[in-house]
């Protein structure tokens, strides 16, 4: 059979199954005050980050999450498993209240 131009499935898999981040709709990342904050068009609330959250947040929105983490890491002179937990925990807690989701 000829190359129908498909890529192998394998690498379908593994390309889709990596999870994207995306803020939800009526949410925008923003600095106010020399604060970045997640700010809800609808209701007006802002949910504020600290400079670590901030940053892992841009590059999770920007890259995705393990190069999110990798950035981290090598910022904080860490390792990428010493930080997933806690990376995760904020990733839950931001889509638990509506800020971010995952597709």
């Amino acid at each position: 059979m000829g190359n129908s131009g498909c890529e192998p499935l394998s690498q379908v898999m593994t390309q889709s199954s990596a999870a994207v981040y995306l803020l939800s709709p009526g949410i925008v990342l923003k600095e106010m005050d020399g604060q970045t904050v997640l700010f809800s068009k609808n209701s007006g609330e802002f949910f504020g980050l600290n400079e670590t959250a901030a940053r892992f947040v841009t590059g999770l929105l920007q890259y995705g999450l393990e190069a999110a983490l990798g950035n981290a890491a090598a910022l904080y002179n860490a390792g990428v498993e010493e930080l997933r937990g806690d990376f995760n925990e904020l990733i839950n807690d931001l889509i638990g209240q509506g800020l971010l989701q995952k597709s």
